[in-house]
């Protein structure tokens, strides 16, 4: 719920956000280069910033019933 507000709130002063996951591969190179504590556990980190270009076009989508498939129910 804290990402969830967070990002909300960065939205709304204008910025664009991108919550990345990490994988467990990644992170004792990363600890390793920014200095992380041993016992801290890394789980995503919010990138967020101006947008560069316009706004971006709303998503569409196709019917639900054209993306969803239910067999042997």
């Amino acid at each position: 719920m804290l990402q969830y507000a967070v990002w909300t709130m960065l939205c709304a002063e204008g910025l664009g956000v991108n919550l990345q996951h990490y994988s467990p591969m990644v992170d004792a190179p990363t600890a390793k280069q920014w200095n992380i504590p041993a016992d801290w556990t890394l789980k995503a980190q919010m990138v967020f910033g101006k947008p560069t270009g316009g706004r971006l076009h709303e998503k569409t989508f196709e019917p639900v019933e054209d993306r969803l498939k239910v067999y042997g129910a």
